[in-house]
């Protein structure tokens, strides 16, 4: 089964959550040609200082998306899934 894993440095209401997942489920669903009933995504939130990333001087809060994808798929394919997947948390988080 397809698996997203999302890691945040802060909590999130539900209700936006809820709409990323249903959002991440059908984007993934679309572009991997499958069905959303079988996408997983979990959230977990850290708190604050949980994720981090280097900037060019400075280490500075982040997020983390993981996402399994089988075997077979196109590396093309593969990166609209990963620029889709990135936007949609981009814009909700």
């Amino acid at each position: 089964m397809p698996y997203l894993h999302i890691d945040v440095p802060r909590s999130y209401p539900t209700s936006v959550k809820g709409a990323l997942a249903y959002r991440l489920m059908h984007l993934y669903a679309d572009l991997m040609e499958t069905t959303p009933d079988l996408v997983h995504v979990t959230f977990r939130e850290l708190g604050e200082g949980g994720v981090w990333r280097w900037a060019p001087g400075s280490a500075v809060p982040s997020a983390v998306l993981a996402c399994e994808v089988l075997r077979g798929r196109a590396p093309e394919q593969r990166a609209r899934l990963a620029e889709a997947l990135l936007a949609a948390c981009a814009e909700a988080l």
